[in-house]
């Protein structure tokens, strides 16, 4: 009888457990082996990162080099105005079963970060070298300085500063074998170009001028695979407009800082009135580019002059050829869109001239591909996770047909312990 009694409670005791599980609203719905997004959205989770701290979780750069997959992040909160972060990168074998591989960025790399975070700082990048697990953060000072560049490595933890010239506007861009190029117009005459060789540690700059009563308006630096550093450019003489290749020449006064490969009139991009070199009333500007081989691709973004609507436009020259392809032009895009090509360091584009970005919708958001034939939406979802959390998407990256993103959680939720982030992928 009494084995039989020490039974009964035991399934009272599970019964009742069980059942206020069952009932208990607050009872965790979101484990963290599960997805944020469904499959049915179009994004396909190929890697999760677990939080140690139960705070939100935020991504700053995302790597798929075809066999892993590596995001920079932070885990941290804002508590009396200070942003408190601290820093980690992980690394997992993309189709394997094992966790992600995490490791806590040292105490000094998180402090040098937020006590100079607010600073006026012209970019703040922490990030991946390219094809490595060694991280770095790197600032460009708004002005002239004689260190205006610092590269905070993880490994070392040293700080490496070298002379160059920057100016206020410029956006830089990773190249695939760790070197950074620089460059914007740094008025209406002068085009820069800035380029850091990591082997030798050393800055290059260039600040051309054609000296022949041209403006320019837009201008971007790139470099082609055999390492020839050329100007993509628009600009404006006598009422007219001129896309033109040229190599830089870095020439002083009065001989020309360019010398044209190609020169074409663009009648689309003239100004409205004759003779008018002024760059208000046609803003262009160049939004994004990318290089495969001998060849460039460059998107631009055209509003009228009113600055009511705007359209894009890609072009495509390749190492050898008389003139530019134009791979589309007016395609008209969205006002989410133009908001988002502000942050040219969030955007891309393909050989073949599709702008990709993520769009926000407010409580949701989309992958935006715009080409030749026009802006279009795919996996769109909703951006918190059926009131469990809310969640960003950000850090696109193309790779090989696909594209991919990090999904972070912006705070707590409410299933702390389940909380996580993962990285998507998407083929339209």
């Amino acid at each position: 009888m009494r084995t039989l009694y020490i039974i009964g409670v035991l399934l009272c005791i599970t019964f009742f457990s069980c059942k206020k599980k069952t009932d208990d609203p607050s009872a965790v719905t979101n484990q963290y082996g599960d997805a944020y997004l469904s499959a049915s959205s179009g994004w396909q989770r190929v890697a999760t990162v677990k939080n140690s701290s139960k705070y939100s979780m935020r991504a700053y750069d995302l790597q798929i080099d075809g066999s892993n997959a590596r995001v920079l992040y932070s885990e941290g909160f804002t508590a009396n105005g200070a942003d408190i972060q601290t820093y980690y990168k992980a690394q997992y074998a993309l189709g394997s079963n094992t966790e992600a591989a995490i490791t806590k960025l040292p105490d000094d790399y998180t402090l040098y970060i937020q006590n100079n975070s607010q600073l006026d700082y012209q970019n703040i990048m922490p990030q991946f070298q390219p094809g490595t697990f060694n991280t770095e953060y790197l600032c460009f000072y708004h002005y002239y300085s004689s260190a205006p560049f610092v590269n905070l490595n993880d490994n070392n933890l040293k700080q490496v500063t070298t002379d160059q010239v920057n100016s206020p506007t410029q956006t830089f861009k990773n190249l695939p074998n760790g070197d950074i190029l620089g460059g914007d117009v740094a008025n209406t005459r002068a085009c820069v170009a800035e380029y850091y060789t990591r082997s030798n540690n050393s800055w290059k700059a260039y600040y051309a001028n054609a000296y022949d009563g041209s403006a320019a308006y837009t201008h971007t630096p790139f470099i082609l695979a055999d390492g020839t550093l050329l100007s993509f450019r628009l600009y404006y003489k006598t009422g007219k407009a001129y896309l033109a290749i040229a190599d830089f020449t870095n020439a002083n006064y009065p001989a020309s800082g360019f010398a044209n490969r190609v020169v074409e009139e663009h009648t689309e991009f003239a100004p409205n009135i004759p003779d008018l070199n002024s760059i208000f009333f046609n803003p262009t500007n160049v939004v994004a580019y990318t290089t495969e081989a001998n060849s460039v691709t460059i998107v631009m973004q055209h509003k009228d002059i009113l600055g009511q609507t705007s359209t894009l436009s890609a072009y495509k020259w390749t190492e050898g050829a008389t003139t530019i392809q134009k791979l589309y032009s007016g395609v008209s895009i969205s006002n989410e869109l133009v908001t988002m090509l502000l942050r040219r360091n969030e955007i891309g584009c393909t050989i073949d001239g599709t702008l990709y970005a993520i769009l926000s919708t407010g409580t949701g958001f989309h992958l935006s591909l715009t080409n030749s034939g026009g802006e279009k939406s795919y996996g769109a979802a909703s951006n918190n996770n059926g009131g469990n959390y809310v969640l960003t998407l950000n850090r696109l990256r193309y790779y090989n047909g696909s594209y991919y993103a990090v999904l972070a959680p912006t705070q707590g939720g409410t299933s702390p312990d389940a909380q996580h982030m993962d990285i998507v992928k998407l083929t339209p």
